[in-house]
């Protein structure tokens, strides 16, 4: 009576076992899948057996990591060890930040005269041979901005000051979370307890587009606040723009009222190219909205964020 079950249980489960859904996947589906998987994730080995079974995620991590292989940078992040893959996901999560790391920058003044060679000069005392990415990023001309963070987390020490250096020379005026630019303590303890770094990356910018987020929610919160504050209150929260910027703006902003920059020359006297700068940079901080009228820029008081505003 019951011999037939038990043999139709066991014919199941050979069926199972030999089935490439269950066990081994055919090749043609994992070229598919690792082409997938560099293109839209950066899984780990533990969360690769979740998705596709521990048989199937044998074979699809070799082939995984071979395919990273391509991606990865020449440079590594410490000695001969650390480095970094910049597969496909990588590089959009990468844009992505720079997307917001460029707004934050047309959001919030500069201050001038800080370049990257202000960061070189800090890292005199450190052997950058030891460290061959972050190197690499100060003598290019244009670094990549967010792997010179990263590189600067991780040194084993001043990466504190050093951080924050970067933050005075890139976002001297956005209101960061100081925890923002570092990384956090239990991150930190796993940072070289695998040779492949990218996931420690990845993390780090998860990090900074939160308090990225934050300081461009903080522009729309804050948005009128200028129209209203006294030149004291201005100067109190906004110390990169000058007093004379901040004194033409209270007595220049009037609703539906244009400004030009000849007007600033004759308030300031001061010269047109410092009129015109810091007009550009009252606009950048979004006071004004720069309209062209003619063969002039005029400049008029921005009163919400239906004028323009982050």
């Amino acid at each position: 009576m019951h011999l037939l079950p038990v043999c139709f249980f066991l014919f199941l489960s050979k069926g199972c076992a030999s089935a490439p859904s269950c066990a081994m996947l055919e090749m043609g589906d994992r070229v598919e899948i690792v082409t997938k998987l560099l293109r839209e994730s950066y899984l780990d080995y533990p969360q690769l057996c979740e998705c596709y079974g521990a048989l199937s995620a044998e074979a699809l991590w070799k082939e995984l990591e071979e395919a990273r292989m391509h991606w990865r940078l020449n440079e590594t992040l410490l000695g001969k060890s650390g480095y970094l893959c910049m597969t496909p996901y990588v590089l959009q999560r990468r844009c992505e930040l720079l997307v917001l790391l460029n707004q934050l920058q047309l959001s919030y003044p500069r201050v001038k005269g800080m370049t990257m060679e202000v960061v070189s000069l800090r890292l005199q005392a450190i052997d950058l041979d030891a460290y061959p990415l972050l190197a690499s990023q100060l003598r290019m001309p244009q670094g990549d901005l967010l792997l010179l963070l990263f590189c600067l987390s991780l040194l084993p020490q001043d990466a504190r000051t050093l951080c924050q250096l970067w933050k005075d020379l890139v976002l001297p005026a956005a209101p960061l979370r100081e925890t923002a630019l570092f990384m956090d303590e239990d991150a930190a303890a796993k940072r070289w307890k695998r040779p492949d770094q990218t996931y420690l990356f990845l993390h780090f910018l998860s990090q900074l587009e939160l308090n990225f987020k934050e300081c461009l929610l903080l522009l729309k919160r804050d948005c009128g606040d200028h129209l209203r504050m006294s030149g004291e209150q201005l100067q109190h929260r906004y110390p990169l723009l000058s007093q004379r910027q901040i004194a033409f703006f209270v007595s220049h902003r009037g609703r539906d009222e244009y400004y030009s920059i000849q007007d600033y020359m004759r308030f300031a006297d001061v010269c047109y190219e410092t009129a015109r700068q810091a007009m550009e940079q009252l606009a950048a901080q979004h006071w004004y909205r720069r309209r062209k009228i003619g063969k002039r820029f005029y400049y008029t008081a921005m009163v919400g964020q239906s004028d323009g505003v982050l």
